[in-house]
């Protein structure tokens, strides 16, 4: 197993959709941050918010929702979830299985595909965290502010709603990046999504690769607008983006879902595979 996850490693490493993707979440980063700098151009530092409360993780901007809510399914599924569609379609999977069993196969793609989906979005989520911070105040008096003007602290509601209040309140750019690594997961986890459903779907790459953002936006959306605490993007953000408290259990269990739905699909691949081979 670990040679086939070595040679599916290298495999990545030469796929140029990867470093496409990667290219593609630090730009909306760096646009994410310059949104920001121009709307506190001419704020006086000791007024403007500090640097937790203007990264992209805090969904705290158009461009940043924007990468929420459609470019974090897109992002994994660019990286490397098409691999087998690709290698499928010169009949390369052949090959491979020549010198490989089909759990070696199918599985060591899978943890690729995961480990690709992460990787893409901690580092767009990581990068905009650094631009800001390079850019703003580290902290000011007004850090924990609720419009970062006032000078009031908090309303008590607001970190109730917070899904790790102690961080929220005593370290909030460990909070961030507890967040950020959430992300990642359900990143990698639709990346891990869009790899299963091209085990069974051959016919066009560009609906492979967004199925799982169709799916994903239109549960988003039903979520969002009927029950917030089913809404993945209310758990990602790390300021309570509702007031109602949030139950990580539920973020877990919407994972665990996706998580056993496409570890039985790749069990079934593994099973029915040699009724495919052309």
């Amino acid at each position: 197993m670990l040679k086939c996850l070595n040679c599916e490693l290298k495999k990545l490493l030469r796929h140029r959709e990867f470093f496409a993707a990667m290219l593609l979440g630090v730009v909306f980063a760096v646009l994410c941050a310059a949104e920001q700098m121009f709307i506190f151009k001419n704020t006086d530092a000791s007024l403007m918010k500090p640097a937790f409360r203007l990264a992209m993780i805090e969904d705290s901007s158009s461009l940043a929702h924007i990468v929420l809510s459609f470019l974090l399914p897109i992002l994994p599924a660019l990286a490397y979830a098409d691999s087998y569609f690709t290698e499928y379609a010169f009949g390369a999977d052949i090959l491979q299985l020549e010198r490989r069993t089909r759990t070696q196969y199918f599985v060591s793609k899978a943890i690729v595909v995961f480990l690709a989906g992460f990787t893409v979005v901690v580092v767009t989520y990581l990068v905009n965290e650094l631009i800001c911070l390079a850019a703003f105040p580290y902290y000011n008096h007004n850090s924990f502010t609720g419009q970062g003007y006032s000078g009031e602290p908090f309303p008590a509601e607001f970190v109730q709603a917070s899904l790790f209040p102690t961080l929220f309140l005593q370290s909030p750019y460990l909070n961030n990046l507890a967040h950020i690594l959430m992300a990642g997961i359900w990143g990698a986890l639709l990346g891990l999504m869009t790899y299963s459903i091209s085990l069974f779907v051959h016919k066009n790459r560009i609906a492979v690769l967004f199925a799982t953002t169709i799916v994903i936006t239109v549960y988003s959306f039903l979520a969002e607008n009927f029950a917030g605490a089913y809404a993945v993007s209310n758990y990602i953000s790390s300021f309570p983006r509702i007031l109602d408290k949030l139950n990580i259990g539920i973020f877990i269990g919407i994972c665990a879902v996706i998580g056993i739905g496409c570890a039985a699909a790749i069990t079934l691949k593994c099973r029915t595979y040699r009724n495919e081979l052309r």
